[in-house]
C-alpha cells in the first residue's frame, strides 16, 4: 500500500489600531487605545491510498494499479472578530487607574452565543510618591494595586457546536439515483457559550536598600462559569460524549516571593541572591 496525505493551511488577520497619549500640567497623564481585528484560520487535510505495486523498489505512486476510491480528509475553518478599547489615567505617577473593554465573536460557538463582552479595571497606588515616604532613603518603592477582570477562552474544535456529517465509509449510491446518503459522525451543541473567568487580584510590591531586598505578595480569587466539559452519553444515543457548558470553578490563592542580595561586588562581577517563594492554592468545583 502507498498512502499519501497532503495538508494546506491559509490564515489571515486584519487589524486597525489607534492610540492617544497626552500630558496635562506635567501631572495628569492620559492614554487611550482602540483596536479592531478580523481573522480567519482555514486548514484542509486529504489523502489517497494506492495498491498493487510490481515490487518493493517500484514504490512511487505512479506504479500503483488501483486507487482506493474512498478519499480521506478533513476541513476546518474558524472566523473571529474583536474590538478592544483601553483607557488609562495617572496623577503624578502616584495614583493610576485603567479600564479595558473587549467584545469578541467567534464562529466556534452556537449561533446565539457567538459574541461575548470582556472587561477589566485596575487601581495602583505608588506610596513612594507620598510626602511622608518620599524622603525615606532606605525605601526604594512601595506599590499597592488591585484589579478585577473577565476573560474568555475557547477549548474545542471549529465545528464542535454543529452536527457534522460525512460521506466516508458509506456504500456507493445506486447508479439509478442521483442522491447520496450521509452519516452523522459528531453531535453538535448549538448552545455552547464562551467559558468566562472573573479574577480579583490584590498585590503589594516592596523594594528596600537600593534593591537589596524585594518582595511581592498577591492574593487572587478566580471564578469560572460556563466551564467546558465533556459530557458522557448513554450508548443507545450513538455517541460517546459531547461538549457542553457545565458547572463553575472557584480558585483562590496566595503567592509570596522574597528576594535578597547577600553579596554584590560590581568590580569582580559577583552577586549572590537568595530567593524564597511560597504558593497556596485551593480549587472548588460547584
Amino acid at each position: 500500500d502507498f498512502k499519501r496525505n497532503q495538508s494546506e493551511d491559509f490564515n489571515y488577520m486584519f487589524a486597525f489600531t489607534a492610540s492617544y497619549n497626552n500630558v496635562v500640567n506635567d501631572v495628569h497623564y492620559l492614554t487611550g487605545n482602540l483596536r479592531y481585528s478580523v481573522e480567519q484560520t482555514h486548514s484542509e487535510v486529504y489523502g489517497a491510498t494506492v495498491t498493487g505495486f510490481p515490487n518493493g523498489n517500484m514504490d512511487h505512486i505512479l506504479f500503483g494499479k488501483k486507487y482506493n476510491e474512498n478519499m480521506t480528509g478533513s476541513e476546518g475553518t474558524t472566523r473571529a472578530l474583536g474590538a478592544v478599547a483601553t483607557l488609562g489615567y495617572s496623577y503624578d505617577y502616584r495614583y493610576s487607574a485603567d479600564f479595558n473593554i473587549r467584545i469578541d465573536g467567534s464562529s466556534q460557538f452556537g449561533k446565539d452565543n457567538r459574541f461575548a463582552p470582556f472587561w477589566s479595571a485596575g487601581l495602583r497606588w505608588n506610596m513612594k510618591k507620598e510626602s511622608w515616604l518620599r524622603n525615606v532613603k532606605w525605601v526604594d518603592d512601595v506599590v499597592l494595586r488591585a484589579s478585577y477582570g473577565v476573560t474568555g477562552t475557547q477549548g474545542f474544535s471549529p465545528y464542535q457546536s454543529r452536527s457534522v456529517y460525512t460521506y466516508t465509509n458509506l456504500m456507493k449510491p445506486y447508479f439509478s439515483s442521483n442522491a447520496t446518503g450521509t452519516e452523522l459522525v459528531a453531535l453538535g451543541n448549538s448552545n455552547l457559550k464562551w467559558q468566562q473567568t472573573g479574577t480579583w487580584n490584590v498585590g503589594l510590591e516592596l523594594s528596600l536598600l537600593k534593591g537589596r531586598f524585594t518582595t511581592r505578595a498577591e492574593y487572587y480569587i478566580k471564578n469560572t462559569k460556563n466551564s467546558l466539559a465533556q459530557i458522557t452519553l448513554a450508548p443507545s444515543v450513538g455517541f460517546a460524549s459531547y461538549k457542553d457548558n457545565l458547572g463553575e470553578i472557584e480558585n483562590k490563592g496566595l503567592e509570596l516571593n522574597l528576594r535578597g542580595v547577600l553579596l554584590k561586588d560590581a568590580d569582580r562581577r559577583m552577586q549572590w541572591d537568595v530567593f524564597f517563594n511560597i504558593v497556596k492554592n485551593k480549587n472548588r468545583l460547584m
